[in-house]
């Protein structure tokens, strides 16, 4: 690797490069050193100098080889976007010869295996950042995959028209959208992904077909919160059923004798009526604290542990709340609630029962796609034994209201959930 190094810095030796590469990618993994460092510091200087495109392009894509094999996670990250964007620009130019970079997809789109997955990646995307911009990502990101069978069971094209149809529907374009999305309905009518997109983009323009859709995905997909947020969308706010209706719509498609509907549309309800629906963790039964109704603990990720607390606990108000708790979350997960769409408003019930000195736990609370807490620290925020409550606002679209926490020291505890809606998204 020295001796290839040497040579490749002395006159830019394609072979001398080749070396290198190969041994970048031999496996098992080789002990090379110092040696990548030494290289990636040579090509970080190329880069400076580098102006034309194709240049910059081939440097990137070699700098960004050798950080993958240095496990440079954070390096590799930082020149992602800028390999990105000079293949795109490449493209432009009509330099198609170009690969899409490997390593920056790996990075920017790690996993579009299904159709999920593509969702996962666009998640809080929006259409102020454009349909092009979006289009061009996902097509490299796909495109780059040179495989021609089936992954996850979803064909290679299939994906890519996925994907598509996501950037349209994100920029509003949803005329655009709606023959995709409903081609992939025939060819993975087991798939819940293409049939909630698709109503989704008739709403706006046919409420029948956009109803008539979500009946026939109802059927095959009862448990999708998504799809129960959706049908609400349509039942409530676009043709505005009341409770009777809602169930001799849901009656007419067979969906009673094998699911509880009239509990559905009773928790929807609570909603719509401005109640917050309060949720006690680690409590076993539901019960009625300071005039409300809390349920007992539900929704919940099935790691961690959960109990009552004794002794002594102060609070401004939910004082019976403080006497259980569900702790250890693993991280990244927490409650998935399903609720319909609309604009909601969380607050959080905390108390410190095991550390009595600040910095012990420290933990960075996530609502729907967003961090909005970070590094909370219960003994530094209130105290010892004292409850504290955290206020917060969230934005649904999928039909369901996702709390994660993500511990850094101490693990994450949580004694409560109240959850109030304030408007539908169409009514902001």
């Amino acid at each position: 690797f020295e001796a290839a190094l040497f040579s490749y810095q002395m006159d830019g030796n394609r072979s001398a490069k080749a070396i290198l590469t190969g041994l970048l990618n031999r496996e098992p993994r080789p002990d090379l050193g110092n040696g990548p460092d030494e290289w990636a510091d040579l090509l970080e200087e190329q880069l400076d100098g580098n102006k034309e495109l194709t240049d910059r392009y081939e440097t990137l894509s070699t700098l960004a080889d050798v950080y993958k094999f240095m496990e440079d996670k954070e390096r590799l990250q930082l020149i992602s976007s800028d390999l990105v964007n000079t293949w795109q620009s490449l493209q432009d130019l009509g330099n198609n010869h170009q690969t899409p970079p490997k390593q920056a997809r790996s990075i920017l789109w790690p996993d579009l295996a299904t159709f999920a997955c593509i969702d996962n990646q666009l998640a809080g995307s929006t259409a102020n950042e454009g349909k092009t911009r979006l289009q061009d990502f996902v097509e490299f990101a796909i495109s780059g995959d040179s495989s021609t069978q089936r992954l996850g069971k979803i064909r290679l094209d299939d994906r890519l028209s996925y994907a598509k149809a996501r950037c349209f529907q994100v920029a509003g374009e949803f005329e655009e959208a709606i023959p995709l999305f409903s081609d992939l309905t025939k060819y993975y009518p087991d798939r819940v992904e293409p049939w909630l997109r698709l109503a989704e983009c008739q709403i706006s323009s046919d409420i029948e077909s956009a109803q008539k859709e979500l009946a026939g995905a109802l059927v095959r997909f009862p448990s999708c919160a998504a799809l129960w947020a959706t049908w609400w969308e349509i039942m409530r706010q676009h043709r505005g059923l009341n409770e009777v209706e809602l169930l001799e719509q849901l009656n007419g498609l067979g969906l009673a004798e094998n699911f509880d509907v009239e509990k559905r549309i009773a928790w929807y309800l609570s909603f719509e009526e401005g109640r917050s629906i309060n949720i006690n963790s680690g409590a076993k039964e539901d019960s009625t604290i300071d005039g409300e109704i809390w349920l007992s603990d539900k929704f919940h990720a099935s790691s961690g542990g959960s109990g009552p607390l004794r002794g002594k606990i102060t609070g401004k108000r939910f004082q019976q709340v403080y006497k259980t708790q569900r702790w250890q979350f693993k991280n990244g997960t927490g409650y998935q609630i399903p609720v319909s769409n609309g604009e909601y408003e969380v607050d959080i019930f905390f108390v410190e029962v095991d550390n009595q000195e600040t910095g012990k736990r420290s933990v960075d609370i996530q609502l729907e796609h967003a961090i909005v807490l970070e590094d909370f620290d219960p003994v530094a925020e209130g105290g010892f034994r004292v409850g504290q409550e955290k206020q917060f606002k969230a934005r649904v679209t999928d039909g369901a209201l996702d709390i994660r926490f993500h511990a850094k020291v101490g693990g994450s505890e949580l004694n409560g959930l109240r959850i109030k809606k304030l408007a539908d998204i169409d009514g902001e």
